[in-house]
C-alpha cells in the first residue's frame, strides 16, 4: 500500500490582493494538484479559469 495515496494533507495561505490569489491558484493548477479548493470571501471573477475549471453543459 503506498502510504502518500492514503493522506490527508492541508496547507492555507493568505493573499494579499485577489491577483496574488489568482496568480497562487494559477501555479497550484500548473503544478499538476487535482483536489485542491480556494476560499474567498466575496467572489473573483476569472477564479474558475485559474483554477482550471472547465464551462459545465
Amino acid at each position: 500500500m503506498n502510504h502518500s495515496e492514503n493522506s490527508l494533507h492541508g496547507l492555507g495561505a493568505e493573499f494579499s490582493s485577489p491577483s496574488a490569489l489568482m496568480h497562487a491558484a494559477e501555479k497550484v493548477r500548473d503544478s499538476g494538484f487535482r483536489k485542491w479548493d480556494v476560499y474567498s470571501p466575496f467572489p473573483i471573477h476569472g477564479m474558475d479559469a485559474a483554477m482550471g475549471f472547465q464551462r459545465s453543459r
